[in-house]
């Protein structure tokens, strides 16, 4: 019952509107599935605190169309008071695609267990795999942010024309509603970041961080170590943002992770805006392993002159570090 809920309501407001002036006035149109480009996703994290533990959370959707196209699934989970890390995912290629795949109206179905739905400012999230789920209702607390130059951010390679994405966030969303643990249901709430990206680049070794301070602001930095090449978004307490042209970090350590024994630089001091930080995971096992594209995915602490100011997710490619 709970999960029709937010279906029940978004069904009256298109009957209300009419389904043209439905999908024009309640879902932005950058979410819908964008044609000819090699990659995109639909990305949400997350914080979210149930009555005696907290949890980390990731939710993906990526479209690729190279090398065969198709839809994969990205699902994890972090439980902090056990130091627990669960990472599923799935495939499904277009050749073999059932109709409940893609969009279909305002929702994006990888399966029947494990959608994203867009209404104005709220995100709906229902996820399902091998005993682990998540339901939540994330509503938007400040405007969408356009990344980059034009709402397009260089991915590492800043004089090759392709090497781009569009991208754009909601970087503070207030979550409600529960995750499903090893057949527990928790009630929960927190807050979550969502990511929507697309392009051809062809770049894939980078660090990114997700910096999400307590004094409701935000940032955004993207790190191609090998290449040189670092940029950003700022974002001030009412929303306003402010686009990062450089910046620097460190790695404090480096760790071999997932079965392929891959290289990841953990643990990052980063000098901006004449602020120096110091991110630091929360649990050093967040291996999301995925074969040639393993990458680890994670909760971590943001300190500033020894003081703890928020909270970031990292993700850092494999790659990124690697000497291969």
């Amino acid at each position: 019952m709970k999960k029709l809920i937010p279906f029940f309501l978004l069904l009256v407001s298109c009957v209300k509107l009419g389904i043209n002036e439905y999908r024009q006035n309640i879902v932005y149109p950058f979410m819908y599935i964008k044609k000819h480009v090699d990659i995109q996703w639909w990305y949400q994290t997350g914080i979210v605190e149930a009555k005696k533990d907290t949890f980390f959370y990731q939710f993906t959707i990526f479209r690729s169309e190279k090398p065969i196209p198709g839809y994969v699934l990205h699902i994890a989970l972090l439980d902090v008071k056990s130091d627990r890390h669960y990472f599923f995912h799935n495939v499904k290629l277009s050749s073999i695609l059932q109709k409940r795949v893609g969009f279909i109206h305002d929702t994006l179905f990888f399966d029947k267990y494990n959608y994203i739905s867009f209404n104005d400012d709220t995100v709906f999230v229902d996820a399902k795999l091998q005993g682990v789920g998540l339901h939540l209702i994330s509503v938007s607390k400040k405007p969408p942010v356009f990344h980059g130059v034009d709402s397009f951010i260089i991915m590492g390679h800043p004089d090759v024309a392709r090497e781009k994405s569009f991208y754009m966030s909601f970087t503070r969303l207030k979550d409600s509603g529960y995750v499903l643990l090893e057949n527990d249901t928790l009630n929960v709430h927190g807050e979550s970041w969502f990511d929507r990206q697309w392009g051809n680049f062809s770049e894939y070794g980078w660090d990114w961080f997700s910096l999400r301070f307590f004094d409701n602001t935000e940032m955004m930095l993207f790190g191609f170590p090998k290449k040189g090449y670092n940029e950003g978004t700022y974002i001030d307490f009412k929303g306003n943002a402010e686009h990062i042209k450089s910046f620097s970090y460190t790695v404090d350590s480096f760790y071999t992770g997932c079965k392929n024994k891959r290289r990841f630089g953990l643990g990052w001091k980063i000098h901006i805006k004449e602020r120096s930080l110091h991110v630091t995971p929360v649990s050093f096992d967040q291996y999301n392993c995925w074969g040639k594209m393993d990458y680890w995915e994670g909760l971590c602490r943001i300190f500033e002159e020894d003081s703890l100011v928020g909270y970031a997710i990292v993700e850092t490619i494999w790659s990124a570090h690697s000497n291969k």
